[in-house]
């Protein structure tokens, strides 16, 4: 009966991922520096989050597409990105990095801040025209016979 449980103990687990690597995570930040200076980190933040589970089909996608994605990146580069993602942890890593500020307004911000600059954000004033938009009615341009009401 022993032998039996230890059998089926592990009959269906699933083989751990393996962990990131520095190389890793320089490919992370290679990354969403790239998506934010595209302004696509948005999307990219919710592709990443819906489909997180996914993240293993989702590299097995890319090895069936790779003919295809060779014509706009090298195949070495395609395999790291599949492997990457194939990491325990590497889309959480990236959402991560995507949510964050990214590292070039945060010491550009500090050093206006020590300048004592201000932004031209706040100084400015809503320059925006406020006029009512309903359109004028006369007495005259409603018929009084017409005086009940639709449902």
């Amino acid at each position: 009966m022993n032998s039996w449980s230890q059998f089926f103990c592990n009959a269906f687990a699933m083989p751990r991922k393996p962990p990131l690597a520095d190389a890793d995570r320089e490919l992370a930040q290679w990354v969403a520096r790239e998506l934010r200076q595209r302004k696509l980190d948005m999307p990219a933040m919710m592709v990443i989050e819906s489909c997180q589970p996914l993240a293993g089909v989702a590299a097995q996608l890319m090895i069936f597409l790779e003919p295809s994605l060779a014509l706009f990146l090298p195949p070495r580069e395609i395999t790291r990105f599949r492997e990457f993602i194939e990491k325990e942890g590497a889309l959480e890593l990236l959402s991560q990095l995507l949510d964050g500020p990214p590292k070039e307004n945060i010491t550009s911000t500090a050093n206006s801040t020590q300048a004592g600059n201000s932004s031209p954000a706040g100084d400015e004033t809503s320059r925006i025209a406020t006029t009512d938009s309903s359109p004028a009615v006369s007495p005259s341009s409603i018929d009084s016979s017409d005086t009940t009401e639709k449902p």
